[in-house]
């Protein structure tokens, strides 16, 4: 997002009495793809904390058969 800052905004805007709980998850390739979009954690990281939900990494080489 180029302006992330207008995200978490919105969200709590339309969230400001907590009610709905928003879990984030951020899916990557690989441990490589990861490190290249370790920005992107603290979005994700804020919006789940803002709003009682959690925050997940899922790695999908691992998960894939």
């Amino acid at each position: 997002f180029p302006d992330t800052g207008a995200v978490v905004d919105m969200i709590n805007k339309y969230n400001k009495d907590r009610r709905i709980k928003i879990n984030t998850i951020l899916f990557v390739e690989d441990k490589t793809e990861r490190q290249k979009n370790i920005d992107s954690e603290g979005l994700m990281k804020k919006i789940a904390d803002e709003s009682g939900g959690k925050f997940r990494w899922v790695e999908m080489d691992s998960i894939q058969q």
